[in-house]
């Protein structure tokens, strides 16, 4: 794989080599050029690269692959997602919690804004984390 000196050719190069892309297409996709890109860390995945006349009044050609995947190794990969229910909230008790935390220890030993937001933030987050109820699920990509 070679790339042109400027900088934004190097820079998209660089990207692709430190991340272990690979350059599936190799034909033209538009005039003599390779303007469309499909990268991918595993190119054993990728099957049938072919390159189409344009759809409809485009002047890039069509880029089709098969990518082969199966649905378990999908499901290996979706994060688990947290999920705050948060109609189920007790927010009076939160409200207690609130108001008899001790907000001057925060401000004695938080002297900046940037501190003392990520303070502010922590006691909240805990408020939350107590008092809201939450569920686990599995993030679905599309």
């Amino acid at each position: 794989m070679t790339c042109s000196v400027d900088t934004c050719h190097t820079t998209l190069y660089d990207f692709a080599v430190f991340n272990g892309l690979a350059q599936c297409v190799l034909m033209p996709t538009r005039l003599n050029n390779t303007l469309d890109l499909v990268s991918i860390t595993d190119p054993i995945l990728v099957s049938n690269i072919k390159v189409d006349p344009p759809f409809s009044n485009s002047d890039h050609n069509v880029v089709n692959i098969d990518i082969l995947y199966s649905q378990r190794s999908l499901q290996a990969t979706r994060p688990l997602v947290k999920r705050f229910l948060w109609k189920h909230g007790d927010y009076s008790s939160m409200c207690d919690y609130l108001r008899t935390f001790n907000w001057n220890e925060i401000f004695v030993y938080n002297l900046t804004p940037d501190s003392l937001w990520h303070a502010f933030r922590e006691v909240i987050d805990a408020a939350v984390e107590l008092f809201v109820s939450h569920e686990y699920y599995y993030y679905y990509y599309y």
